[in-house]
């Protein structure tokens, strides 16, 4: 089971205990929404056509704490012994199953990235390509953003090409050489 982010609410009949309380609660959220900052500094594209967004920027720290309890769950289980971590199929983005839940997988790691991306700006949409139709794909639903269009580079991703256009030639090379015999 995932650890809670915050601890868990004490109650209290005296009023000195829970301020004392409060208190208590209001320190453990600065400090993870101080290390949150930190680690979404971190994840901002520093390059032409990214403007920083401290929204973001914190949300990206909070997924990224979130994100890490749940593969330390996930350690301890397959640590213990165990298949994995079983989490519950509610809102889960493409696992269901009979029971109402699963192991753990990529998806679901995906899904809490995706959670607070859309806390932090809720109109973005976020959709699985994978999970599309063929015909939803071909209607553009996949979309795709090129690095360049003819002549003219797209700001945000130009920067990219060199290192991505070197990665697929390698791919390639790795295919050519495995489908005539010669890899390992």
């Amino acid at each position: 089971k995932l650890q809670p982010a915050l601890p868990p609410q004490r109650s209290s009949n005296s009023s000195s205990s829970s301020s004392n309380s409060a208190s208590s609660d209001a320190q453990q959220v600065a400090a993870l929404t101080a290390a949150a900052d930190v680690v979404g500094q971190l994840l901002q594209n520093h390059h032409q056509g990214f403007l920083p967004n401290v929204r973001q920027q914190r949300a990206a720290g909070y997924a990224a704490a979130e994100l890490a309890q749940a593969v330390q769950a996930l350690l301890a289980e397959r640590a213990a012994g165990r298949q994995g971590l079983w989490v519950g199929s509610a809102g889960a983005s493409g696992q269901g199953g009979s029971s109402g839940r699963h192991l753990f997988g990529w998806r679901d790691a995906m899904d809490i990235v995706v959670k607070w991306r859309q806390l932090s700006e809720p109109a973005d949409q976020v959709v699985w390509v994978d999970l599309l139709t063929p015909r939803e794909f071909e209607a553009g639903f996949g979309s795709h953003t090129p690095m360049y269009s003819g002549q003219t580079k797209c700001v945000r991703y130009a920067m990219n090409f060199e290192r991505a256009m070197q990665l697929a030639k390698e791919c390639l090379l790795e295919v050519r050489v495995q489908g005539l015999g010669f890899g390992g």
